[in-house]
């Protein structure tokens, strides 16, 4: 499995864009990984639900990993016609977390879970440093662990079928 642009693009675009970015090749298989970043309230978010959202209509299994507070403050947008009772994206299993720790934790349980997840998503991971450690330097070796263990989640579960990880931050 690899990630293609088109795949982070609604499709009510312009025709030539779309056709432009199915013209771009996609990013090599070998890479699992990808990292969406932006200013605050650019779109992030709703640009990878929609790609949790295809993801889901090709049949693949998704977890969304989404900060508690965040969530209850603002729900995103789900793509356009999209409802959260659509039988797709009952593929996308949505998870509330609070802090950096409880992340770790589950991805280092993920080799648990029954049926493993193709992607794994998280949304602002920076979000999940703030209520750990509050100098700088102890935030920034925090957000590398937690990478780490995604990224070793990931490297594990795709030994045994495809599985990235979607990563989103300021």
């Amino acid at each position: 499995m690899s990630f293609h642009l088109s795949d982070f693009v609604c499709g009510d675009v312009d025709p030539e864009l779309q056709t432009a970015l199915k013209d771009i090749e996609a990013f090599p298989a070998h890479l699992t990984h990808c990292m969406l970043s932006g200013p605050p309230r650019s779109g992030k978010t709703s640009i990878l639900l929609l790609y949790a959202y295809k993801a889901a209509i090709r049949g693949q299994q998704v977890v969304l990993l989404c900060h508690r507070d965040k969530m209850e403050q603002t729900y995103p947008t789900l793509p356009q016609g999209v409802h959260k009772a659509s039988p797709v994206w009952q593929r996308v299993h949505l998870r509330y977390l609070s802090t950096s720790q409880e992340v770790q934790k589950y991805a280092a349980c993920l080799h648990l879970a029954p049926t493993p997840p193709n992607i794994i998503i998280v949304d602002d991971v920076s979000e999940f440093m703030l209520s750990r450690p509050t100098d700088k330097r102890s935030r920034e070796a925090e957000l590398i662990k937690t990478l780490a263990l995604l990224h070793e989640a990931t490297a594990s579960l795709h030994r045994y079928h495809a599985c990235t990880c979607c990563v989103q931050s300021i």
